[in-house]
């Protein structure tokens, strides 16, 4: 989805997704412009939408725009900040920086808010009503955005090329620092060029099991400070293989995490690609050498045992190949390898599947030393 007087880089952009979802599968005519959301409100709330462009290009943009990033000189061109310590200038991506010149590219995953909207209609209708009313399919919406078109270009890049699913995407692979809890330096900006070669990021298959894989979470410096609280550490690198499974969003809505205590989770949003979700995912965390990442997982072992409502207490040992893992009550998988912490996250029916991946792909690794 495109806006209908996108400047030339916006529309190429566009134009260069809609090109590879076809050769994917995709439907032909799957290149829209944002005016036509409103006259196609139900298409609208059964696709995914991939929306190209930046607010003043890109109405839909601007009608939703993220809880994430935000274009401070244009949204504050005739409004004033809410306090007056709030800036008011820059592009501002959370967890990566704010960004004052250049040319600077934005990609996130959100739920599709027509999807959202429709759903919510039918709650509204009588019981007996909703029975009759089959649900409808999760939808989500991808951002590819920027501060300029040439942002925007450089966003539809790193999406369509190098499997970016979040994150600020810079020309020179420089970010604004320096370390903070919204802003992320150039040194921690871990890009999936650097990533070790043994972390998955191929699709793989066991039967009727299937992983599926989606592409790169850019760590944010929110993600750096959370693993620092909770380590003791400052990891030098992080980064985050997203998969999808063969169910895709068929997951629950919501499920109860422990009977023992009333809180729940969402299976379905922790299968999506949203940047907070966290299923079907290898985490990995580099740190200055190997007696780091082991105190590191030790720290992280014991944090995650001592919350208090649903400690992952107690652990068990997993062990593939030459590959030892510590296994929590909830399915988490963690282990120390060389310099490297190294989390799995996967449902319980790809547990295995993604554990062997990732072991034999270790093992392998370990082999060449």
């Amino acid at each position: 989805m495109v806006g209908e007087k996108a400047p030339g880089p916006e529309r190429a952009a566009a134009e260069r997704i809609a090109s590879t979802l076809r050769q994917a599968g995709g439907p032909r005519d799957n290149l829209v412009l944002a005016n036509r959301i409103n006259v196609e409100l139900e298409r609208a709330a059964t696709h995914h939408l991939v929306v190209v462009g930046t607010e003043s290009s890109n109405r839909v943009l601007e009608r939703l725009p993220s809880h994430w990033a935000l274009d401070r000189d244009l949204y504050y061109a005739n409004r004033a900040p809410f306090e007056s310590y709030m800036p008011a200038t820059g592009f501002c991506a959370a967890g990566y920086g704010t960004f004052t010149g250049g040319n600077v590219g934005y990609i996130e995953w959100d739920r599709n808010p027509y999807w959202h909207y429709a759903t919510n209609l039918l709650k509204d209708r009588k019981p007996e009503e909703t029975a009759t009313v089959p649900p409808l399919p999760y939808r989500q919406m991808v951002r590819v955005t920027g501060n300029t078109p040439a942002g925007v270009a450089l966003a539809a890049d790193a999406f369509l090329n190098r499997k970016v699913i979040t994150g600020a995407i810079t020309g020179d692979g420089k970010l604004p620092g320096a370390m903070s809890l919204w802003t992320l330096d150039t040194a921690h900006y871990a890009l999936p060029e650097q990533a070790p070669k043994w972390i998955p990021a191929s699709d793989a298959a066991d039967g009727q099991q299937a992983l599926i894989f989606a592409g790169w979470h850019l760590a944010d410096a929110m993600l750096y400070a959370g693993l620092r609280e909770i380590t003791g550490a400052e990891a030098a690198a992080i980064w985050r293989a997203k998969f999808l499974t063969e169910r895709k969003w068929d997951y629950p809505m919501s499920v109860t995490v422990d009977p023992a205590h009333p809180m729940t989770r969402s299976p379905l949003f922790d299968a999506t690609l949203a940047r907070r979700a966290t299923d079907n995912e290898f985490l990995v965390a580099k740190y200055a050498d190997a007696e780091s990442a082991a105190t590191a997982l030790k720290a992280a072992e014991a944090a995650l045992s001592a919350k208090r409502d649903h400690s992952h207490a107690p652990w068990t040992d997993v062990t593939l190949g030459s590959i030892k893992w510590r296994r929590s009550r909830f399915g988490v998988h963690m282990t120390a390898f060389r310099e490297f912490m190294v989390m799995e996250s996967f449902d319980e029916a790809h547990d295995a599947l993604a554990l062997r991946l990732i072991s034999q792909a270790m093992a392998a690794e370990g082999m060449k030393r």
